[in-house]
């Protein structure tokens, strides 16, 4: 029997012990589980709750067990506050689980506002796209995830995600769809892209996930210089595993996450497209260092593939996701990109604490709003290093500059307003950036200065 005290409203302690009725009869097993109780879950379905714990009525109270669920519940990141207590009863033990959850479950991507590129078919020039998005986290209370994003204008971007979580497994789907519509920056052709998936995924201990995925991929290439048009199909395959060992999933102080992901298109590509695999690491870091609430934050990632994909799966990076100082997809224009291998690091520290909302409005508003007035927003400044590479083979990622290889690199410092219970952050990036020439040294960083403005930390 479970009982679900947020039915009842936020119920104290003693409120919730008093459902127990007096005349239960003793247990002949007053060693096992009699009654859960469910408290703060105003959003999330019970059965999302329990589906992860190792404990239910009429099982054998452990001790470890009770533990290990309270830890996994706060690695799910649908809390703000987790805790588990249980009580022993003539007739058994009762448990408790007392959760708060977030005000919104609403996130909203870094990539919000303009994208801004500088080729266009071979001409430079300044083009601006506006990009959206949003993602909706524990969907109706069930913890399903649905993100969309769009960007519009010349280069365009279409893309939706939905994953379920398949209670009472530890099983979960995910479906895909995505489109786009890209203008090479140096040729006058241009590539239409429709893209889906299809994701079964298992978790596993208390933080980690594996998964395997089927990735269909359907190209229409123009060129108006020749007039021809190109078709490309491919389908690929992907397995993957992801550890989520951070403190917390927004603005962690320590911990760290990572994910490694195999893909290939051996099962299906077209003639005119070579098969290889792609073997790829994202790694996020978290260090507290030397005052409270400071921290370094460090982003590795890495991309190796077996042979050479086709001119418009190359790799670019550079943009406010990559490497800071460049344009969108700015490194690796000028050549076929296999590899890649990027590194952001940032020293984040607290520079003022803004007085609580609630202190700030008047009490009739304050009760209207609710958990949206108790917020703490604060201001933040970084000081920001980034480096990356792109290369046309994984000898020449590590081998000194030249034809088969461009690096970039940036310096700066940035400020963010934060505010934690909604997940919110506005950043504004001041980054200056290294000369994309061969050269290298300090002389190679140019004067101009790039300025971002974006919500969300990226890393």
């Amino acid at each position: 029997m479970i009982w679900i005290a947020s039915a009842f409203g936020a119920l104290a302690a003693d409120q919730v012990d008093s459902l127990v009725p007096d005349s239960f009869p003793a247990a002949k097993t007053p060693n096992r589980i009699a009654h859960i109780f469910i408290s703060g879950n105003k959003i999330t379905k019970p059965y999302v709750i329990m589906g992860y714990c190792n404990f239910d009525t009429g099982s054998v109270y452990d001790s470890l067990a009770i533990q290990r669920s309270e830890r996994i519940l706060r690695a799910t990141r649908l809390f703000l506050s987790v805790t588990v207590l249980s009580l022993r009863k003539p007739y058994g033990y009762d448990i408790y689980i007392l959760v708060s959850e977030y005000p919104l479950y609403l996130n909203f991507p870094p990539s919000l506002g303009l994208t801004r590129y500088f080729w266009l078919h071979g001409n430079e020039g300044s083009w601006y796209c506006p990009q959206a998005g949003m993602e909706l986290t524990n969907l109706g209370g069930r913890e399903e995830d649905l993100a969309v994003a769009a960007q519009i204008g010349v280069w365009q971007a279409y893309s939706a995600t939905w994953t379920k979580p398949l209670f009472p497994s530890q099983y979960y789907i995910g479906v895909s769809a995505g489109y786009s519509l890209l203008p090479d920056a140096s040729y006058d052709s241009s590539v239409q892209e429709v893209s889906g998936g299809l994701t079964l995924g298992r978790r596993f201990f208390e933080s980690s996930k594996a998964y395997c995925s089927i990735l269909p991929d359907f190209r229409l290439i123009t060129d108006s210089g020749d007039i021809k048009t190109i078709r490309q199909s491919q389908l690929y395959t992907a397995i993957g595993w992801l550890s989520d060992l951070r403190s917390a999933a927004f603005d962690p102080s320590s911990g760290t996450i990572f994910q490694l992901e195999t893909r290939s298109n051996y099962l299906y590509h077209d003639p005119d497209v070579s098969p290889y695999v792609q073997f790829t690491s994202d790694i996020r870091w978290y260090l507290p260092f030397l005052f409270p609430d400071a921290k370094f934050a460090f982003h590795f990632y890495g991309v190796l593939r077996t042979a050479d994909a086709t001119y418009f799966d190359r790799i670019l990076i550079g943009g406010i996701n990559s490497v800071r100082g460049y344009t969108t997809s700015d490194i690796g224009l000028d050549m076929d990109a296999n590899d890649a291998f990027t590194f952001s690091g940032e020293y984040r520290f607290p520079l003022y604490r803004f007085p609580p909302i609630s202190d700030l409005m008047p009490e009739v508003y304050t009760k209207m709003l609710g958990a949206f007035s108790e917020l703490t927003p604060r201001l933040d400044g970084s000081l920001i290093g980034d480096w990356g590479r792109v290369a046309a083979t994984p000898a020449a990622l590590v081998g000194p500059g030249g034809p088969r290889n461009q690096t970039g690199s940036g310096i700066g410092f940035g400020l963010r307003v934060t505010e934690p219970r909604l997940k919110l952050t506005a950043c504004s990036d001041f980054i200056w950036s290294e000369n994309l020439e061969p050269g290298g040294g300090l002389d190679s960083f140019q004067p101009r200065l790039l300025w971002y403005i974006y919500s969300g930390i990226n890393f």
